[in-house]
């Protein structure tokens, strides 16, 4: 109603423009007398608008539209928004945030990738030996030859023997589970736990053996000779694993773990009571040293974890994880 009586006093409809009620109709007309003010166009605008927001709100509402009052002011009003320099801003922290927290959130889920895949690796490991030994017999009777060292004195015949063994040795596990031999690696450095340390050992493989899910057997140490210990504590050799294949950081701890070869299978090195590569000092956070590191893959099969990388105190008798 109001709407179309500010229509008709615009286009001179005096004689319609009525309401019933004289003290509002005196007030509100003189309201509305701005329009035909001689003053600049800007100044009678901004009169008009005033005026006419103020004469709406003092309009009485018709019985049962109390709650329905009209104001000409709010139509006039401009819709709130951000400026540039807050969208700005507001991206700016968003960033900030991001570059604290993304690190931290890629090193967790990166830890979680490494210990599903070393548990799964451990897993399908021990489930083979068992179908290996039903089928050849335990590990030290397959005449395999000693092939931990090479050296300058080697013979050329000594370690195509050392490599047939190893051969050997993957082929038979072979039978039981998927992997497949690839000739060369692109694994050309090898760290320790610190990813500053370089292995002596380190360098491109001859060849590796390959999982699907992108493990790689990186190397097989053989002991089984006479002058090796596998018949008394059961160790008959080593074996390291990539858990991410050529990709970084190549570092022991990280995405490189070591395993005992025994006669009936392998054990991760750390475990609770090993003497060689013990936990509490081939495991160490903060410790530089091209083998430290050694003593870590126990601990992330069993504890679940990868706190050693962040934490000290921790221990098979002590803590089990930073928290």
């Amino acid at each position: 109603m109001f709407r179309d009586l500010v229509i008709q006093k615009l286009e001179g409809n005096t004689e319609s423009f009525e309401i019933q009620d004289d003290g509002y109709q005196s007030e509100f007309n003189n309201k509305l007398d701005c329009f035909g003010s001689k003053e600049p166009r800007n100044e009678i605008e901004s009169l008009c608008k005033a005026g006419l927001s103020d004469a709406a709100a003092t309009l009485p509402l018709p019985q049962g539209a109390r709650e329905m009052r009209f104001t000409l002011h709010t139509s006039l009003k401009k819709k709130a928004a951000f400026t540039l320099a807050e969208v700005l801003i507001t991206l700016g922290i968003i960033g900030v945030v991001a570059a604290l927290t993304l690190p931290s959130l890629i090193q967790q889920y990166r830890e979680k990738e490494y210990t599903t895949k070393l548990k799964k690796f451990y897993t399908v490991m021990e489930n083979a030996a068992r179908l290996v030994e039903e089928k050849y017999g335990t590990t030290d009777t397959w005449g395999l030859t000693n092939s931990f060292t090479e050296d300058d004195s080697s013979t050329q015949e000594e370690i195509d023997a050392k490599d047939a063994s190893k051969q050997l040795f993957w082929k038979r596990y072979a039978e039981f589970i998927n992997i497949r031999l690839q000739e060369g690696t692109n694994i050309k450095k090898v760290y320790g736990m610190d990813k500053k340390t370089q292995l002596s050992n380190n360098g491109g493989l001859k060849r590796t053996w390959n999982f699907n899910d992108g493990t790689i057997i990186r190397s097989t140490w053989l002991q089984t000779n006479a002058n090796t210990s596998c018949s008394e504590n059961n160790k008959c050799g080593d074996l390291s694993v990539d858990l991410n294949g050529d990709k970084g950081p190549n570092s022991i701890g990280h995405d490189i773990f070591f395993f005992e070869i025994t006669r009936t299978g392998i054990r991760p090195l750390g475990y609770k009571g090993d003497t060689s590569r013990p936990f509490d000092t081939s495991c160490v956070h903060g410790k530089s040293g091209a083998y430290n590191g050694y003593g870590c893959t126990a601990w992330v099969i069993y504890n679940e974890n990868m706190d050693y990388l962040h934490c000290d105190g921790l221990g098979w008798d002590k803590k089990l994880k930073c928290k």
